[in-house]
């Protein structure tokens, strides 16, 4: 059997999931675990290496590691936080971008 024939019974299949290999990121949709976040399912809608979403976002690569190979699991703050860069990741990298340059200081009573 031919790559071509397992390609056409594969289209013929009715059953058979779509090939999504090379949809754009942002069609992509992330399945999460209960009570939990799919932090490689995030970066990976987004098309990022682990070193540029924690770059980008303000996370450790090592932190990022553990999160993805199930060794730790984000707090809950650190949940709701992925969770927003899932639906707004260039207003949380801005917002990144401008801590690390440094915020003006808050008034002082």
């Amino acid at each position: 059997m031919t790559d071509e024939d397992i390609a056409r019974q594969i289209a013929e299949d009715p059953d058979a999931p779509p090939d999504l290999s090379n949809a754009p990121p942002e069609l992509v949709r992330v399945i999460h675990p209960p009570g939990g976040v799919n932090v490689r399912g995030i970066r990976a809608k987004l098309d990022l290496t682990q070193e540029e979403f924690a770059v980008r976002f303000g996370f450790s690569v090592n932190h990022l590691h553990d999160w993805e190979q199930n060794q730790t699991q984000p707090d809950a703050s650190t949940q709701i936080l992925l969770l927003v860069i899932e639906r707004e990741p260039e207003l949380v990298a801005a917002v990144v971008a401008q801590k690390s340059v440094g915020w003006p200081a808050w008034p002082t009573r």
